[in-house]
């Protein structure tokens, strides 16, 4: 394919006699780029691999557009003319070489979407990239640059003989030489540059290494600050040092401006600004936390009883509100002064505390004298008949401090007398304090005598008080008893 355009643009100089120049050269801009379109054409259908090795990168070489510029691709092998736009077509890791006749100049690595100008091909050597773009202004077939420089590959063949070095102090003289033979005068240093400032219309890209903003202390030492810096790119000239203007004073708090400005030599102009906060140093905390119990700073309780301590809060004038820890407990069993602390530390490492104090008494010694009460089982007064059994029921006593405690009788009931008996009951705490209660027990006589048995038979069939013997109203004739 790349030998189908060579014929083709063979084809073209050999019939440049048949054309004036300005014929000629319009001419030769349309079949060339035809030939180049099909070649494309020619290539992408050869070609129909998908993977990346295989992927095609496409650049520019621009000086104004440069068509007709022969090109080699080193890795993929690929040869040919830029393209009626200064284009080209590599492989993706190619690097690419150029060359007028004799005179070769490159590698540079190939980039999809790449601009290749003199600039880039020397970054170091401005004398030579300006030489190249004289000898390329020379070579424009139609000497009209400002729509692209066109070149005759032929007529390049024929006048660049000797491999020329843009970088050598004697191009100019050795480049003279060359284009005498053409009747051609090499284009002079200021044409060139002013040609390729025309052709460069983009500004650099200046890139900020780092944050855009950036916080620092305001320090007393005033250490300096050390800024990350920043790249700049200029799709003409290539990599770039951008300058930076701007100050900080770090021993004063404020907002300050570093500003980084790239400017190619075509005057485009590109910067970016970081923003640099300086502040104040912060104020050392020497502050600690206050700590204010719950509750009451003296606690009193009981031996024996349960302590849950009301518990503490904490705040601090930096770190506002913080929780305190307790240490310390309280034996409830044993009497004693206990301390609870409550302490509380900021971030600086003040410690702030607060003590509770709980004391444990024992249980306090009242003085008993308060007696006994007595309660009676049964009645007070009881009746019983002559000649009956008398059983005591009772008393129970119960103490306001011993609880119950026992009750002591005293007294004797003869029932075979008829009489009124008492009978005492006493009863006598820990702290001594007595207390009596008595029972009055009535023996009467019986009023219904059974005369075969000689039993009582009105006798009461548990103590209980009866009534008082009255004269009967119904004697029975026969027995002589009672019988109402």
């Amino acid at each position: 394919m790349v030998s189908f355009v060579i014929n083709m643009l063979r084809l073209l100089f050999m019939i440049h006699g048949k054309f004036d120049n300005k014929e000629y050269a319009m001419s030769k801009k349309i079949i060339l780029s035809a030939c180049v379109a099909s070649a494309i054409f020619m290539f992408s259908g050869c070609d129909s691999s998908n993977s990346e090795a295989d992927a095609e990168a496409t650049g520019t070489f621009i000086d104004a557009a440069v068509v007709g510029l022969s090109y080699t691709c080193d890795k993929s092998n690929k040869s040919g003319v830029t393209d009626g736009e200064g284009k080209f077509t590599c492989k993706v890791g190619d690097s690419i070489s150029f060359k007028l006749g004799a005179m070769e100049f490159g590698p540079v690595e190939v980039e999809d979407g790449m601009i290749v100008t003199p600039y880039i091909l020397y970054p170091k050597n401005d004398t030579a990239a300006v030489n190249l773009a004289q000898l390329l202004l020379t070579l424009d077939s139609d000497n009209n640059p400002d729509n692209e420089i066109v070149l005759d590959p032929k007529q390049v063949e024929e006048i660049i003989t000797n491999p020329l070095d843009a970088a050598s102090s004697e191009f100019e003289g050795d480049a003279q030489t060359l284009l005498r033979q053409a009747d051609l005068v090499l284009v002079d240093e200021k044409t060139a540059v002013d040609h390729l400032k025309k052709s460069d219309t983009e500004a650099p890209i200046v890139t900020l290494l780092g944050e855009e903003t950036v916080t620092i202390m305001a320090n007393a030492a005033k250490t300096s600050y050390a800024d990350a810096g920043a790249t700049a790119y200029d799709a003409f000239e290539g990599a770039m040092d951008p300058k930076k203007s701007g100050s900080v004073d770090t021993a004063t708090a404020g907002t300050y401006i570093i500003t980084y400005t790239a400017t190619d030599k075509a005057g485009n102009s590109a910067s970016k600004t970081r923003t640099v906060i300086v502040q104040e140093a912060p104020v050392a905390d020497t502050t600690p936390p206050t700590v204010i119990l719950n509750g009451e700073t003296t606690v009193t309780i009981m031996v024996g009883a349960t302590y849950s301590d009301a518990g503490a809060t904490a705040s601090d004038n930096v770190d506002g509100t913080l929780t305190p820890i307790m240490s310390g407990s309280v034996n409830t069993a044993a009497a004693g002064t206990y301390v609870i602390t409550w302490t509380a530390t900021d971030a600086a490492g003040n410690v702030g505390t607060a003590t509770r104090t709980v004391i444990v008494e024992e249980a306090p010694v009242v003085e008993d004298t308060t007696p006994p009460q007595i309660t009676l089982n049964g009645e007070e007064l009881i009746t019983v008949y002559k000649g009956t059994v008398f059983t005591d029921p009772g008393a129970s006593a119960i103490d306001e401090v011993d609880g119950s405690i026992n009750v002591v009788s005293s007294g004797i009931v003869d029932t075979q007398t008829v009489g009124e008996y008492t009978i005492t009951y006493t009863a006598t705490d820990a702290a001594g304090n007595t207390a009596t209660l008595t029972r009055t027990v009535k023996v009467v006589e019986c009023q219904n005598v059974n005369p075969i048995t000689g039993g009582c038979e009105d006798e009461p069939t548990a103590p209980t008080e009866p009534t008082e013997p009255t004269e009967c109203q119904n004697v029975n004739p026969i027995t002589g008893g009672c019988e109402d």
